[in-house]
């Protein structure tokens, strides 16, 4: 094979094994931005849930206030009107201190309906504004998480294009070069040939003598990284 035949589909594979490494990085590492974002959803919601029930709970507490304020009142004028009906002293004493009882009730319920309608009306107000602003989060955060997604499912896609692309150029190698690689991926798991970039191994990062850069600038043999093994390519992008 034409040694600069040969030495393209190396830094084609190369650049597989480059663009492999990357995005199987990324593949790995978004799935745990996604469940960062989902418990950062479910506490969003939480957090909505719960000022919904601190409002619902002061609404209660004003609805029943407000039963209860009704029933003593209907209660106060019933007693007053069988005050004229007792037939002793006594009767109308105890009457007058039920009476007094339902009325001092009365006065308790209407101060604390006062000072809980005000309360209601800020925090009806407050939460509007909180709901608001959980809702401004949810959205972020949910566009944020499609848009990982989208990337992830991208990215899986692209992993699968090039597992698919990479074989096909193995095939085209000469069969040595092709055992030499495979020799070469199983011993370091990540790539068999890599790119020099700035006489640098882009596998280990040793510094590469500049004789030995300038032969693989040339392209016209294999050269291999005097540290780590692995074949070296050069890439002019």
């Amino acid at each position: 094979m034409d040694p600069q035949r040969e030495n393209f589909l190396l830094l084609s594979i190369a650049r597989t094994d480059s663009t492999l490494r990357d995005l199987e990085v990324e593949q790995q590492q978004l799935p745990k931005r996604v469940a960062e974002l989902e418990r950062t959803l479910a506490k969003i919601d939480a957090g909505e849930a719960e000022a919904a029930a601190r409002l619902e709970s002061m609404q209660k507490e004003r609805r029943v206030l407000e039963q209860s304020l009704q029933d003593h009142e209907e209660q106060l004028k019933k007693y007053k009107g069988q005050l004229m009906q007792v037939g002793s002293n006594k009767e109308y004493t105890a009457m007058l201190h039920e009476i007094g009882a339902v009325e001092k009730k009365i006065d308790e319920e209407e101060e604390r309906l006062l000072v809980l309608m005000d309360e209601v009306e800020t925090a009806t107000t407050s939460n509007k504004e909180t709901v608001a602003g959980f809702r401004e989060q949810h959205g972020a955060r949910s566009a944020e998480k499609q848009g990982i997604e989208a990337r992830l499912e991208e990215i899986t896609a692209h992993v699968a294009r090039l597992h698919e692309e990479k074989p096909k150029l193995l095939t085209e190698l000469e069969t040595a070069t092709r055992k030499r690689y495979e020799r070469l991926l199983q011993r370091h798991g990540d790539a068999g040939v890599v790119r020099l970039t700035n006489g640098y191994c882009g596998g280990c990062g040793t510094q590469t003598p500049p004789q030995v850069a300038v032969e693989v600038r040339k392209g016209d043999q294999i050269i291999t990284c005097q540290s780590c093994g692995r074949m070296l390519v050069d890439d002019p992008a």
